[in-house]
């Protein structure tokens, strides 16, 4: 029986396969928080641009005197 345990633990056939698991799940969580923050710097772009665009119109409506009903 101990030469059984013993062999088995000698036995390295499987360890390849076990680190590629390994390192491609750390990738794959390295990736997912990578897309988290890029996520939120775009998002806060986002909304910083849409408020400029806002503020832009704004003040060419109120420079023209337009209003924003198009027409």
């Amino acid at each position: 029986m101990q030469m059984l345990f013993k062999k088995f633990g000698d036995d390295m056939s499987g360890a390849i396969s076990v680190d590629w698991v390994v390192l491609s799940a750390a990738l794959v969580g390295f990736i997912a928080a990578a897309m988290i923050a890029i996520q939120a710097a775009t998002v806060s772009l986002a909304d910083r641009t849409s408020l400029s665009v806002s503020e832009t119109l704004t003040d060419i409506q109120a420079q023209t005197g337009l209003s924003g009903s198009g027409g």
